[in-house]
Parts: C-alpha cells; sequence; structure tokens
C-alpha cells in the first residue's frame, strides 16, 4: 500500500494524485491490491487522514510519478 502526504496546498494537487492512482484501480473484486492513505497536512484542525475505498496495484512507476509531484512524500507499507 501507499501513504500520501500532502502539504501542498493547491486543489488541483487531488485531481493529479487520482490520476496517477486511477491507472493502478483495481476493478476485479478477485484481485488483491493495496490500501492507500492520503494525509493532508497543515490543516487549521490537524493533519485530516483519509483511507480510500479501492485497492490498488502499486507499482514503481506509479509511486514515482506521485513523489515527482511538488509538495507530496509517499511512503511505500
Amino acid at each position: 500500500g501507499l501513504r500520501i502526504f500532502v502539504s501542498n496546498r493547491d486543489t488541483q494537487i487531488y485531481k493529479t494524485i487520482k490520476s496517477q492512482l486511477d491507472e493502478g484501480r483495481i476493478t476485479d473484486s478477485k484481485k488483491k491490491g493495496g490500501m492507500v492513505h492520503i494525509t493532508i497536512q497543515g490543516n487549521v484542525a490537524g493533519d485530516v487522514e483519509l483511507e480510500l475505498p479501492d485497492r490498488y496495484n502499486i507499482n514503481p512507476r506509479i509511486t514515482g510519478a506521485l513523489k515527482s509531484i511538488p509538495g507530496i512524500h509517499v511512503e511505500t507499507v
């Protein structure tokens, strides 16, 4: 799975994250994949953590693309 930490305030960043993750989304319920957690950092009320409901085929290309986005930190779990 992945943990994605977002410190960038640009709301467009979430569309970019979604487009990268969509390539690895698993649609076959028989296949297993990793969970993705997103932590939005620096919110007035503190950090906000989200767990995405789908499972994803996490591969180096997706991970690398996410890591290249400014204001994003990615950890594999």
